[in-house]
């Protein structure tokens, strides 16, 4: 692959890395972040968004790896050292998100699991 195709790729990664992490912290995660009530089971249920920036999150580890990967060859062929140092911090990264996700993830089911206990004790809920 050429240097130009290399450029042109690792700026549209670059593109996908803002257009996922920027909506998914602002608009997805805000009723987890601004009501903690959501989290302790007493708010509303933020299943959809959570679950929606789970998936922005997820594309963004993806496209978050590319920025790393794709450009690793030219940068390579500068400085092998600068290669690694550039790849290894996006890396950290990605992992990073990905315990993001997994910790907001479990929140999430931790509360539904309380609620369906709490609604079987009230008697609302029977096991056939």
């Amino acid at each position: 692959m050429g240097t130009r195709k290399i450029a042109a790729l690792t700026v549209w990664l670059m593109v996908v890395t803002f257009v996922t992490s920027i909506p998914a912290y602002f608009i997805r995660y805000s009723p987890v972040r601004d009501n903690p009530a959501s989290i302790t089971g007493l708010g509303a249920g933020p299943t959809a968004c959570v679950a929606l920036g789970a998936v922005l999150e997820s594309i963004l580890i993806i496209a978050n790896v590319g920025t790393a990967v794709v450009p690793y060859a030219v940068i390579k062929r500068y400085s092998e050292g600068l290669a690694l140092g550039y790849v290894a911090p996006r890396l950290v990264e990605a992992i990073f998100i990905g315990i993001g996700i997994i910790s907001l993830l479990t929140f999430l089911f931790m509360r539904q699991d309380g609620w369906h206990r709490r609604r079987s004790r009230r008697g609302f809920h029977r096991d056939i």
